[in-house]
């Protein structure tokens, strides 16, 4: 996925990110692969909400 296109597709990834914000932690963060898609997904939602709130 290159970028959330639409508010569905949002909803789904903010609902991904709180169920990796259970497993993902500072003590293993650099540790777990769930990590890397939280960044991944936290920065989709980033540059999403950018582009719609502007």
């Amino acid at each position: 996925m290159k970028s959330i296109t639409n508010d569905r597709e949002y909803q789904a990834i903010v609902k991904r990110i709180d169920e990796l914000l259970t497993v993902v932690t500072d003590e293993n963060y650099n540790t777990i692969p769930e990590a890397i898609e939280l960044d991944f997904l936290s920065a989709l939602v980033e540059e999403y909400e950018r582009r719609t709130t502007n």
